[in-house]
């Protein structure tokens, strides 16, 4: 989670980073990176791992909106 304290707030991002990945997971599969920034599940803005968690629990498939280095974009998780 980016907190007041972190780096990233700095610039208004808001979201969850990815600190760990599971090399055959689905969503390295789908292209997450470690430090990418989560910011949104299917078009939901997040803040927390509990909210992503929530949403993830809720569905079937999941379209994430990441921050990396300077740029946005979207992944696609089933």
């Amino acid at each position: 989670e980016i907190g007041p304290n972190s780096p990233l707030a700095g610039g208004g991002i808001r979201g969850v980073i990815v600190a760990r990945l599971a090399i055959r997971s689905p969503a390295a599969r789908a292209g997450l990176q470690r430090n990418d920034v989560i910011v949104a599940v299917n078009r939901y803005p997040i803040t927390s791992t509990e909210e992503l968690r929530q949403i993830a629990s809720q569905s079937e498939g999941l379209v994430l909106t990441l921050r990396r280095g300077q740029g946005e974009l979207l992944l696609m998780l089933r």
